[in-house]
């Protein structure tokens, strides 16, 4: 493989990651309030499922079954071509699109959060403006009086003035959960994934406890966002979505499709009666159309 091309094909993943990366610094849209809102009255709570939790889960996860589903199909069908040179050359693709993939998603997250600018569930605890919530100020319930002229002085619950700030600007980030879409996007990549790639009729059951389990815990991340007040039910909705897509849109649109081909030939493997009194009376099956293999 020549050096160009892999620059060709990091430099996309490079950019998108920088760029991400610099929009995440931007302060977001700041909107003002209503006082009698209930939905940005909720408590602030420590996150469930935390930042690095599910950045390892999703990141080691993908690279963890990437090595494994491609060393067992460089095992059990490749015997003709460089095992070694195929294994990497398959790592290199599946990494490179779940990369490629899950830069995009956090790109239009990001700018989705600072466009938007909508306030999270705990956004009064965090933000404790310098305003007293009277008649005066708030309107009454028929004639509210839209808030847009206040500070922040934020909340005792962070000590330092840098954590007071950081809180302050991320309690105005609450449209789409960023949660949310990573770890969709990447559970929704690795079960596509296990279902094209390890179409082996001797791994059916592990591969469907393994695509379960990613459901799972994308399903319960979700919840945790709503149930810790850290967003809306809409913005989880939303992070649902942006995560599906884009991961759908990696598989299919980024990954070759006869990486993808599910189109294989098998035969028979017959064992010695050494192998037999090993592994009992088992049949496997064997590719045999090596050229078809990407």
């Amino acid at each position: 493989m020549k050096m160009w091309l892999v620059i060709f094909d990091v430099a996309p993943v490079a950019i998108l990651y920088f760029c991400s990366q610099w929009l995440y610094d931007v302060d977001p849209y700041e909107r003002g309030f209503f006082c009698s809102d209930e939905t940005i009255r909720h408590p602030y709570k420590d996150s469930t499922v935390s930042s690095e939790l599910y950045q390892s889960v999703c990141y080691g996860g993908a690279l963890i079954l990437t090595l494994l589903v491609e060393f067992l199909r460089v095992y059990h069908f490749n015997e003709k071509s460089s095992k070694v040179l195929r294994f990497l050359w398959s790592v290199y693709t599946v990494l490179l699109a779940f990369m490629f993939g899950i830069t995009i998603n956090e790109l239009m997250t990001t700018v989705s959060k600072i466009s938007v600018g909508r306030l999270r569930p705990h956004f009064l605890e965090v933000c404790n403006p310098n305003m007293s919530f009277n008649i005066e100020t708030c309107g009454t319930y028929l004639d509210p009086i839209y808030i847009t002229d206040f500070e922040c002085l934020g909340s005792e619950k962070f000590e330092t003035p840098e954590e007071k700030i950081s809180s302050i600007k991320d309690a105005r980030r609450s449209f789409l959960s960023g949660h949310a879409s990573t770890t969709v996007y990447s559970m929704v990549f690795i079960i596509l994934y296990l279902q094209f790639r390890l179409n082996i009729s001797l791994f059916a059951v592990l591969r469907s406890f393994v695509q379960v389990s990613c459901a799972g815990f994308a399903f319960f991340t979700c919840l945790s966002r709503i149930s810790d007040y850290k967003h809306h039910p809409e913005d989880v909705i939303a992070g649902i979505l942006l995560g599906s897509v884009v991961a759908v849109f990696t598989i299919f649109s980024i990954i070759p499709n006869n990486f993808l081909s599910t189109k294989q030939k098998f035969e028979r493997k017959t064992y010695s009666v050494e192998e037999e009194d090993f592994l009992g009376e088992v049949n496997i099956f064997e590719k045999k159309d090596y050229e078809s293999l990407p």
